[in-house]
């Protein structure tokens, strides 16, 4: 009997080597063929049959319920007077051929049971490999998953990319265009900035000729004895072509205060120049007056030795041109300006300049019309130590009772000067405590830190 038992390794299932065990002891019992094609019949295996799991269990629960044949059964007979003779027959045959029949049953039996452990090894293999399989899907389920994802996640990007890549072809497409265009208005602006070039050489070879002639007219009024003539005519040409080498718009910029302070300042003087036309500033610097002027609706024209000053201006939409004071006042036609607004200029000054400039405007001016002159006040020495010496262009200081004297020379009249720009108390002498000081101190504080600068005002009669 242990020789047909079916040797099975769970750690390890073959499924080929189970069946040729199978065989092997299918053999070994000499079944005839009609018996094995009728067992087959019985069990009724097709191959075009699909895998029914619940027959298959159907099919493992018989075999493991009847796989244990019983060699000897209950006999029973229900004939009435007879029975008893049958069953007791029945019995002593059984008795005789119990020998015979044993040996068969007992094969019969063994190999049941191995069909029977061959049949549920093979149904603990399929539902492990159902098992490792689901898993196995489960698993490849859940990465295909995550490939997918990662997939739509890579194209959500790739058209994010390319998205980008679009817009930056259309930048470039757009800076080269850009490019083009700045190429171009440099092109342009390099043109026009040759063309300036060769006026203002032109203009420069025509100023050259000009002070040639006139240094030829100067040295022929000197043979000829004519001095005043000539220092006059030199004076004129050192006031015109004198220059410091230095940027003075930015340096009004840094010391003088800004245009909204210097406008500040200067709104008091308007109510002198109200319904005025044609007020003349001399020395208009940044413009700060007129653009007052202007926001007034007063007509008014400034002029600057400066350039750089008469191009800020221009550039402000003010009216300035550049020119020299004398010059331009000599060429305006008497009694033709609303009014002369000169600041911070006369320090720039020779004393005669000044007296000319007085002089003319005596002319020029319309009757009731106004001059204003605003400088530096040198009776506070406190403008030595600023101001006055900060500024290499400055000439000379003007008193103020100079000036009022020169202004009153010339026939003006309400004349009347006014003081500004006072030192911050803060910076003024502090008054002592101590009886008797206080007067003193207060000089002291007018004549070191007094006002910084002041104005004469007058009225043509």
């Amino acid at each position: 009997m242990s020789n047909n038992i079916i040797k099975i390794d769970y750690n390890n299932i073959d499924v080929e080597d189970i069946m040729r065990q199978i065989r092997e002891n299918i053999s070994k019992r000499n079944y005839s063929r009609e018996d094995l094609d009728a067992l087959e019949k019985e069990i009724c295996i097709t191959s075009d049959d699909e895998f029914d799991a619940n027959a298959f269990a159907s099919h493992i629960a018989t075999n493991n319920t009847h796989w244990n044949i019983q060699m000897a059964g209950n006999i029973s007979n229900n004939k009435r007077f007879i029975g008893p003779l049958i069953v007791l027959f029945k019995r002593a045959i059984r008795k005789l051929t119990y020998w015979y029949v044993k040996f068969l049953f007992t094969q019969q039996i063994e190999f049941n049971a191995s069909v029977t452990n061959s049949i549920n090894q093979i149904d603990r293999y399929i539902k492990y490999a159902k098992a490792e399989n689901d898993y196995q899907n489960k698993y490849y389920s859940s990465k295909i998953n995550n490939l997918m994802e990662e997939y739509l996640r890579l194209s959500k990007e790739i058209s994010r990319v390319s998205e980008e890549n679009y817009k930056l072809k259309e930048l470039v497409i757009k800076l080269e265009n850009d490019i083009y265009m700045l190429r171009s208005e440099n092109t342009e602006k390099i043109n026009h900035m040759k063309e300036e070039l060769l006026v203002l050489s032109k203009e420069a070879n025509k100023t050259s000729e000009e002070n040639c002639r006139k240094l030829e007219d100067a040295l022929n009024k000197l043979q000829q004895r004519d001095i005043p003539l000539l220092k006059k005519e030199l004076e004129k040409y050192l006031r015109k072509h004198e220059h410091v080498d230095m940027d003075y718009t930015q340096f009004e910029h840094k010391f003088r205060g800004t245009r909204e302070e210097i406008k500040r300042r200067q709104a008091g003087y308007l109510k002198y120049f109200l319904n005025k036309n044609k007020v003349l500033d001399i020395g208009c610097g940044r413009g700060e007056f007129l653009e007052l002027l202007k926001e007034s609706n007063i007509d008014a024209i400034g002029i600057d030795l400066n350039r750089e000053n008469v191009k800020y201006c221009n550039e402000k939409g003010l009216s300035v041109v550049h020119a020299d004071a004398i010059e331009y006042l000599s060429q305006c036609d008497n009694s033709s300006l609303g009014g002369v607004f000169m600041s911070q200029v006369a320090e720039h000054l020779r004393p005669n300049e000044l007296i000319s400039i007085i002089k003319l405007a005596k002319k020029k001016l319309q009757p009731g019309a106004y001059i204003i002159i605003e400088t530096i006040n040198p009776t506070a020495l406190i403008v030595f130590a600023e101001s006055y010496y900060m500024d290499p262009t400055h000439i000379t200081l003007v008193h103020p009772l100079t000036l009022k004297f020169l202004i009153e020379s010339e026939g003006f009249s309400n004349i009347e000067t006014l003081f500004l720009s006072p030192v911050e108390e803060a910076n003024r002498l502090p008054k002592p405590d101590q009886a008797g000081l206080d007067e003193i101190i207060s000089k002291l504080n007018d004549l070191i830190y007094g006002y910084r600068d002041y104005s004469v005002i007058a009225k043509n009669t």
